[in-house]
């Protein structure tokens, strides 16, 4: 079987959309507003999202699994993540440390994803841990991106350290 079929191919297509989620802030203020720039790096993490759910359904629909699809699968996935975590740096809505903390997930994922993968190929148990990886994942940014607005919101600053120590002593220090 051709490692480029149709799941593949999709896959491949996210890893080609990285430089577009980065690049589209590099357009100039007065072509793109902000708020344009935000939208449509959304609607391409939106649509990276929709891809990676379709490029394993019609992996197992047309029963075109792979050992090269298990593997591209999530290493696609970090790649576009790492992307977007750089850009979140880029604007400042996430701290150095952050990108750091959560950067080392994804490659610790990716091992651990090709053992996975090497070992259980197309299993279930192999579909739920790149699942929930994802969503772990996906739950970081946000929590990331969330603590960040609020601290900019009730601090004045991107940093998240005021606001988490303030929340500490008010919920947790009783």
């Amino acid at each position: 079987m051709t490692p480029f079929n149709i799941p593949n191919l999709i896959t491949l297509s996210r890893i080609l959309i990285i430089p577009f989620i980065v690049g589209v802030f590099y357009f100039p203020d007065d072509l793109i507003s902000f708020s344009g720039k935000n939208i449509i790096a959304t609607a391409i993490f939106i649509f990276a999202a929709v891809t990676d759910w379709l490029d394993g359904y019609l992996a197992r629909k047309l029963n075109q699994m792979s050992a090269f699809g298990a593997f591209l699968d999530p290493v696609a996935d970090k790649l576009f993540v790492v992307g977007a975590l750089i850009v979140l740096l880029f604007l400042g809505r996430v701290l150095l440390n952050d990108v750091f903390s959560i950067g080392a997930l994804p490659i610790a994922e990716v091992l651990a994803f090709a053992l996975v993968y090497t070992v259980l190929p197309g299993s279930f148990a192999a579909r739920v841990l790149s699942g929930l990886g994802a969503l772990i994942l996906v739950l970081l940014l946000v929590l990331a991106v969330g603590v960040t607005i609020a601290s900019v919101i009730r601090k004045g600053t991107p940093d998240p350290r005021p606001l988490l120590e303030d929340l500490y002593k008010q919920y947790l220090q009783k």
